[in-house]
């Protein structure tokens, strides 16, 4: 099976920054995600269907149902468990670009993928989270209640490699609409630090996102820290008197 070399799309930042060259199969051939499970890697053909968000290339690729037989065990096709370099499920590579319909797709065949894992410890949430895409935010929080009612809030406050939540996520980029979403669904969220000090009110800050700071400060337990014993107010002397 052809390995896929990760190429972020322009704009992206759910993915990579950076592009990574392909992994040696004969070195790497069994990769795992945060829930342990073994997975094989991700085939060119999947990758480019699912950054294209085109869902009928998904679902030919991964094969059709015959005689009992489950969606993607088929002999030869791809399958949902496969990865890229960088650990990214199919689902992490829909919320990171907003491929709503397809995410909606994926979760229905494979619930397990909410909770999976990419090499940053990201769950697709946090990265549609970053990426700015609230409706896809939405989704995975309906379909986690659905599927795996007594981890929502486990995903929800779930820290990736640099300590962010998604609200430090879409903080630091300025989503408002993603920051209200998950103030409504886990407000404590909001007295997070992340390894560097700093809370959501200050990414806030620091990213000039007046929308974001009013969904953060409706929270009495919201954090002001910083780093270096700064304040979310210190720094909004410093960038706008507003």
């Amino acid at each position: 099976m052809e390995l896929a070399q990760e190429q972020p799309s322009s704009g992206d930042t759910s993915l990579l920054s950076i592009p990574q060259p392909p992994i040696d199969a004969s070195i790497v051939t069994n990769p795992t995600l945060g829930d342990g499970a073994l997975r094989e890697f991700m085939c060119r053909s999947l990758y480019n269907a699912a950054t294209s968000g085109k869902m009928e290339a998904v679902v030919e690729l991964l094969g059709k149902t015959t005689e009992g037989v489950p969606l993607g065990e088929l002999h030869g096709s791809c399958r949902l468990s496969e990865v890229t370099a960088e650990r990214n499920t199919v689902l992490h590579i829909a919320a990171g670009l907003g491929h709503v319909d397809l995410a909606k797709k994926v979760c229905g065949k494979d619930g397990s993928l909410l909770v999976s894992e990419n090499s940053r410890s990201e769950t697709p949430l946090l990265c549609a989270a970053r990426a700015g895409h609230h409706n896809m935010v939405s989704l995975f929080i309906t379909q986690l209640a659905l599927q795996h009612g007594n981890r929502v809030k486990e995903v929800l406050t779930k820290k990736n490699n640099a300590g962010n939540t998604a609200l430090h996520e879409a903080a630091r980029h300025g989503h408002r609409e993603v920051a209200e979403v998950l103030m409504t669904e886990a407000p404590e969220l909001a007295s997070e630090v992340n390894q560097a000090g700093m809370s959501p009110l200050y990414l806030a800050v620091m990213s000039r996102s007046t929308g974001v700071v009013q969904a953060l400060i409706r929270s009495e337990n919201a954090s002001f820290a910083g780093p270096n014993r700064h304040t979310a107010l210190h720094e909004a002397v410093t960038q706008s008197r507003g």
